[in-house]
């Protein structure tokens, strides 16, 4: 992003005019990496509803701490225990 425009806008302003990008793109798969951070609970639903609505034959991928995410996706990994597992091979598996 153009640097004066960071400047500008808020890291809330920054991630939803990165939503819009990705809406406008419409691209077969979409990562996001703690995307919804900046809003509130009922805001980060509406974004993935919103999201589901306009793409609907996108994968959506998403990586965040937010306990709310498990229920806004069809298929979850956890990793939390992904460190410990690590020494003894152990993967972790999809919920």
């Amino acid at each position: 992003m153009d640097r004066r425009r960071q400047q500008r806008l808020s890291l809330g302003e920054q991630q939803r005019l990165t939503l819009v990008r990705a809406i406008l793109l419409a691209p077969d798969w979409l990562f996001l990496d703690e995307a919804t951070a900046s809003l509130d609970e009922p805001g980060e639903r509406m974004v993935y509803e919103l999201l589901r609505q306009e793409l609907p034959r996108a994968s959506i991928v998403s990586i965040g701490h937010r306990s709310t995410l498990k229920a806004l996706h069809g298929r979850n990994i956890d990793m939390s225990h992904a460190a410990n597992c690590a020494s003894t091979g152990m993967v972790a598996k999809a919920a």
